[in-house]
């Protein structure tokens, strides 16, 4: 705490300087707070600009970075190298609608393990021993030689059999810290000739081989050129296709399944609206006793927005509590519901999170978003809802757009027995000189991935347009006349006769006045 105190003074005295912030991290992660560590080691990287200290904290994930990140971070100027690990965490962040990086957090308790155990005297200050602990944790099997005749160096072995067949290590001590090797006959004294190196390896593989088993085993009776080559060559194929890092997080609790879908339309004041549409079966949900013969249960939902540094914008939190009497009647119910956003065109990160407390039950959702820009004055089309239902209406609630409520259906999967329903928006339709609009829309429904090529018929003022023959894919079009320069389109579409599988609904409009074209579509998967 005093250290703390001390760094926090100089970072108000220097505040330039984001080094403090580093060392405050640290010492936050000592001490187990691991949210004040995520705090001030994001914050503070961001703004680092002392080379040194960059240095030391790339050799740190290295060894967990891919390739092209490793690429990328060494092309990158010096100021914004410390955005690069903001974003390098954000991307492996387990839980991002949470205040602690897991990810992180776990990262550096491996860091101040293999410092403490397998120290060196350079960067990153931890051996070989340390660089594999910190990519794949606490290995399987780790076996630490006896063997100390004729000046043999001090060596160990370690196994991640459950993670990747072959997947050993062997590590011979050099000078007060540990090295990886290929093979044991570096463990030999210097100056030995090869008889004796290989001699003193078989000895060390079969010293390993009734704990170790695998491919130590071939080696504890033969080793000879072509063995070692062989043992050699596969240990290196096990790591090459090994990941680059290992960590499974333990979300303690059963997952909770749930849909999710998105569709964009132009908002107000230049943002566009994006609808994040989610459905949860309430069967799903653990429903304990509650006074009066009743049940409860609860679902708690977080909605987080970041931008591509991972830098909150948005967040929305909500708790729903549902009361039963008889629990079997929610067989038949899903929670279906809608919220929208705001949110100028660009890129950005999207998390949500879903849980049910007393099931201990939870559902996480990330995935990156880009954000369409509806301003200018071209012809364009919304994205496409996918609805369960539409229906004329003049009540407000959270499914009316314009005058029609449209329940939507958050999944791309979809039954063939029910109508499908689709709902999108036109936007800046060019009017004539009477001040009327005229635009053409074209439907084409065609399999992805079916057994059969289909028919389909359509309803509401299409129902009819489609026929009874059967064919990969089905066009048709209607003109329509109209007084505003935006238009909202909905309709149904029979599913009765099409195969299962991969269906595409795309939707064509041309505006004959101005003569623009713009089409949109959105692919299905019936069951």
């Amino acid at each position: 705490k005093p250290a703390i105190r001390q760094f926090d003074d100089y970072y108000k005295n220097h505040p330039r300087d984001a080094r403090p912030l580093i060392q405050i991290a640290n010492s936050f992660m000592d001490l187990g707070e691991t949210k004040k560590a995520s705090h001030y080691f994001l914050t503070g990287v961001v703004h680092l600009l002392d080379r040194k200290t960059l240095h030391n904290l790339f050799l740190q994930i290295k060894g967990i970075a891919t390739k092209s990140e490793i690429r990328r971070y060494e092309a990158l100027p010096l100021k914004k190298r410390g955005l690069f690990f903001r974003r390098f965490w954000g991307r492996r962040d387990p839980t991002p609608t949470t205040e602690t990086n897991e990810r992180f957090t776990e990262h550096y308790r491996r860091v101040r393990y293999a410092k403490s155990h397998f120290p060196s005297v350079t960067p990153p200050y931890y051996d070989d021993r340390g660089k594999i602990y910190v990519k794949y944790g606490a290995p399987d099997m780790r076996y630490i030689s006896t063997m100390t005749a004729a000046n043999i160096r001090e060596n160990e072995s370690w196994s991640y059999e459950n993670l990747k067949k072959g997947l050993d290590f062997d590590f011979v001590e050099r000078g007060a810290t540990f090295q990886l090797v290929s093979d044991l006959r570096s463990a030999a004294p210097p100056g030995s000739d090869f008889v004796t190196q290989l001699a003193i390896a078989r000895s060390l593989y079969a010293e390993r081989a009734p704990e170790l088993g695998g491919l130590y085993v071939r080696l504890a009776y033969d080793v000879d050129d072509l063995t070692l080559m062989d043992f050699v060559a596969e240990k290196e194929n096990a790591a090459h296709e090994a990941p680059p890092s290992i960590y499974n997080f333990n979300y303690r609790a059963r997952p909770l399944p749930f849909q999710i879908s998105f569709a964009q339309f132009r908002g107000k004041n230049h943002t566009t609206r994006i609808e994040i549409y989610y459905g949860i079966n309430l069967n799903n949900l653990t429903f304990v006793p509650y006074f009066h013969q009743n049940f409860i249960s609860t679902l708690k939902y977080s909605f987080v927005w970041q931008d591509t540094n991972y830098i909150e914008l948005q967040r929305k939190n909500e708790q729903l509590k549902y009361f039963e009497k008889d629990t079997l009647q929610l067989r038949k119910r899903e929670k279906i519901d809608l919220y929208p956003f705001y949110l100028k065109p660009g890129h950005y990160n999207f998390a949500f999170r879903v849980e049910n407390p007393e099931g201990k039950k939870l559902g996480i959702f990330k995935d990156p978003v880009t954000i369409r820009d509806f301003s200018g004055d071209s012809l364009l089309l919304s994205d496409i809802e996918l609805a369960n239902s539409i229906q004329f209406s003049n009540l407000p609630g959270p499914f009316r757009k314009n005058d029609v409520s449209v329940q939507p259906h958050p999944s791309q999967k979809y039954s063939a027995h029910k109508p499908l329903y689709i709902y999108y928006e036109i936007y800046n339709l060019k009017k004539s000189p009477a001040g009327k609009t005229h635009y053409e829309t074209t439907y084409t429904v065609s399999t992805q991935s079916a057994q059969h090529s289909f028919p389909k018929k359509m309803i509401r003022s299409i129902r009819s347009l489609f026929g009874r023959r059967k064919q990969s894919s089905i066009s048709s079009s209607y003109k329509r006349w109209g007084e505003t320069r935006q238009e909202a389109e909905y309709l149904s579409f029979d599913l009765t006769r099409l195969p299962l599988g991969k269906t595409r609904i795309r939707v064509l409009v041309k505006d004959l006045i101005s003569g623009q074209v713009r089409q949109t579509s959105v692919s299905v998967d019936l069951f």
